[in-house]
């Protein structure tokens, strides 16, 4: 799985979800997620909103691994059941340059984000 763009973005410590904003197309369509760290591969799988957003239960994920000192995250998506090829997660020019994955840290601070891709108005 290689991405040819990714967005860069940040979440804060001590989020119980994960919103991911991207324009996923379909309802109901069934995707998977893959979360890659230091050499590991977290997946599950997911079912967009209307928006074509999801949400990552942290609960999905090994207690304590998103802390300030674990350091880059990448995150990808596909269709279920297909691996080759990153679906985009955001291909609306209006906002953000289309990409097709999220690296992001996670960050100390009295500061309280859970969100992660572009921020369109």
């Amino acid at each position: 799985m290689a991405c040819d763009k990714c967005f860069k973005d940040w979440i804060s410590c001590g989020n119980t979800e994960i919103f991911i904003k991207g324009i996923l197309p379909g309802l109901s369509v069934d995707y998977t997620w893959y979360l890659k760290n230091k050499g590991a591969v977290y997946t599950a799988g997911f079912t967009t909103d209307n928006d074509g957003h999801f949400t990552i239960p942290v609960s999905e994920l090994p207690d304590g691994l998103l802390n300030p000192y674990a350091g880059l995250f990448q995150l990808t998506v596909n269709l279920a059941g297909t691996t080759c090829t990153p679906d985009e997660l955001w291909n609306d020019s209006a906002y953000c340059e289309p990409y097709d994955c999220i690296e992001f840290e996670v960050i100390n601070g009295t500061g309280v984000k859970n969100t992660l891709g572009c921020d369109c108005p």
